[in-house]
């Protein structure tokens, strides 16, 4: 949950460093800030291209999103002297041509994998009083099957909106709030950086750098055509 919540935990990480800082600390309150808020942005960023590249049937906007935050994403990632992962070579250099291909990567991604996970910590908790192996399996299996059966989930569905008034006027979840925040923070993460790097990006260009992975692992990473027209 890092990623989602990067604005106030690296605010949190920040003024726990200052007020535990030692003596010695080689770094003022307003580096210890700066430096918070540089992997802050870090993260918000890498929410911004983890949202798009999980965009199921992306649009050709939606795919533009993806490479304004991915790049910034990358470049950032490499200028905290952070290593080259696997996903991020991926994320870099290959999950935009998958975006383009029909369904794009929305129902292709393994978060069901830990979501099972999940499920089945909570039911084994839920039974762990049960001795009998076998009773116990069988109780798991009967509720989760209760817990997925669309005919049951259409009725609870049938009698939430039996009894439910409606939503008050111009009233916002707390989950719609939280994402109209992450967005908001994306698109304030994208801005600032873009603004901060338009000529070096320019330069880059006019250098030509765009030579693949060498590019990649030695730290000049390459820009893509039509960025900052």
């Amino acid at each position: 949950k890092i990623m989602s919540n990067a604005d106030e935990i690296f605010t949190l990480f920040a003024e726990i460093l200052k007020e535990n800082a030692k003596k010695d600390c080689k770094l003022t309150h307003d580096e210890i800030e700066e430096l918070c808020q540089k992997y802050s942005n870090l993260y918000i960023l890498w929410d911004g291209a983890f949202s798009y590249a999980s965009t199921i049937n992306p649009s050709r906007e939606d795919i533009a999103m993806y490479e304004r935050f991915v790049t910034a994403a990358v470049h950032s990632h490499k200028e905290l002297g952070m290593n080259v992962t696997p996903k991020v070579h991926l994320m870099w250099m290959h999950v935009k041509r998958q975006m383009e291909f029909p369904g794009g990567l929305g129902d292709k991604r393994e978060d069901w994998v830990e979501h099972q996970h999940q499920i089945t910590r909570k039911l084994r908790n839920q039974f762990r009083t049960t001795k009998d192996m076998e009773v116990r399996g069988d109780a798991m299996a009967r509720l989760h099957h209760q817990q997925t059966n669309p005919e049951v989930q259409a009725y609870m569905e049938r009698v939430d909106a039996s009894t439910c008034r409606g939503p008050r006027k111009d009233y916002t979840t707390a989950d719609a709030a939280r994402r109209a925040e992450r967005k908001s923070a994306r698109a304030s993460a994208l801005e600032l950086w873009e603004i901060g790097h338009r000529k070096e990006m320019l330069a880059l260009r006019q250098r030509g750098t765009h030579n693949g992975d060498a590019s990649l692992a030695s730290g000049d990473l390459p820009i893509r055509e039509g960025f900052f027209c």
